[in-house]
């Protein structure tokens, strides 16, 4: 009987902590990783969602995410974003606010400035009870049918737990590259791809991931799409596939 406790429990702690390990991440738009350097310009508004499906060959969960975006100016978008978990037990996670920059556009290429910050609001199974401030630089190329972004990103941890900051980084570099190509004027196929430090200290030092996915414009104001996301970590895989939607306004 106690075993079967024991599993039961390292299977939740599991689901726990990759659930944590996944949502502090700079948010780009479902269901890429990598951040784009487009904005929605001065009074324009954005609404995304989703809604993915978690898994490992140990636990499972179904997760999703909601963000907020407000055009501050035709170089400056403010938003805000929240995490959310379905699955029971449901809970929302850790509030973030941010701002994206647009610090030069020159013909087909723009680079931006992306600030994030995290606040420990979330529910206590799915919060992570820390700060964290990610700063990501954005690169976006138009070429015809292609586009092409590219990340780098670094997450800078604040601990208020002593056995948290003996376990985890306080510091998370990403690099990445998303390419998108146009197939007809509604649809695109994208693939993401890039690799991140560990969460935890004992874990392998550089987690390689692949994002594939197709997005959907059956309006110019509104996009739907599909993704499907593989992570290798140091002691298990990671899957994700997932719907989401952009609305514009």
């Amino acid at each position: 009987m106690e075993k079967i406790e024991m599993q039961k429990l390292r299977k939740t702690m599991l689901l726990i902590a990759c659930a944590l390990m996944t949502q502090n991440a700079a948010h780009a738009a479902h269901p890429l990783v990598t951040e784009d350097a487009n904005l929605q310009t001065t009074g324009k508004q954005q609404i995304e969602f989703n809604s993915d499906h978690w898994s490992t060959s140990r636990a499972h969960s179904q997760i999703g995410n909601l963000t907020y975006t407000y055009g501050a100016s035709d170089q400056l978008d403010l938003f805000f974003s929240s995490p959310i978990r379905w699955s029971s037990p449901g809970a929302l996670g850790d509030l973030s606010v941010g701002s994206k920059y647009v610090f030069s556009s020159r013909e087909n290429t723009n680079w931006a400035w992306k600030t994030e910050v995290f606040f420990p609001t979330g529910a206590k199974t799915f919060g992570s009870d820390r700060y964290d401030l990610a700063l990501t630089l954005v690169r976006t190329e138009n070429a015809g049918p292609w586009v092409i972004h590219s990340n780098l990103s670094l997450n800078i941890r604040q601990h208020r737990q002593a056995l948290a900051d003996a376990q985890q980084r306080d510091q998370l570099w990403r690099t990445s590259v998303a390419v998108l190509r146009a197939i007809t004027p509604q649809t695109q196929l994208l693939a993401d791809m890039g690799i991140a430090q560990a969460d935890q200290k004992n874990d392998g030092y550089w987690q390689p991931y692949l994002v594939a996915g197709v997005i959907y414009s059956p309006a110019s104001n509104l996009d739907l799409d599909i993704g499907f996301k593989y992570q290798k970590k140091t002691l298990f895989t990671e899957r994700q596939i997932g719907i989401g939607m952009a609305w514009r306004f």
